[in-house]
């Protein structure tokens, strides 16, 4: 029996995880708020529960979502609102804005304002980490560099 063998480029068998575990080095190498943008966009969203056999978020992109909403922009605000926000902005859920105001007690204009200002600061880091991945991508000859 021939199993899936690796050409150097492709993501299979040994060279599949030599590469996941090398990109995963650089990730971890990476500050906290950034390694957490990064879980949060691109990680494992969900698996199934070995005791239940449902769907459920893994506890990485869920330490990174709360993580998250832990800023100075959202801090105050209800966990819940928080939680919402950071996946409105880094998962790209839908998310009512003005019914969750109003289920909060909030004025839409202002969470509107807050998430903004979430995203504006959110981006920067997300763009940092990306920097930092594309470097170490163009390095190993991953990817090709940027012109």
């Amino acid at each position: 029996m021939v199993g899936p063998t690796g050409t150097g480029k492709g993501l299979s068998g040994l060279d599949g995880a030599g590469q996941a575990g090398m990109i995963l080095d650089v990730v971890n190498r990476m500050s906290r708020e950034e390694r957490d943008v990064i879980t949060a966009r691109f990680g494992q969203v969900t698996h199934e529960c070995p005791c239940c056999h449902q769907q459920t978020s893994t506890q990485d992109w869920r330490s990174a979502v709360s993580n998250l909403s832990m800023c100075d922009e959202l801090h105050d605000l209800a966990r819940d609102v928080r939680i919402a926000i950071v996946q409105k902005v880094l998962c790209r859920r839908a998310v009512e804005v003005a019914g969750l105001g109003s289920q909060y007690g909030m004025n839409e204009r202002t969470l509107r304002n807050r998430i903004k200002k979430f995203r504006d600061r959110i981006f920067k880091v997300e763009r940092r980490a990306l920097c930092q991945l594309d470097s170490f991508f163009a390095a190993t000859g991953l990817i090709p560099p940027q012109v």
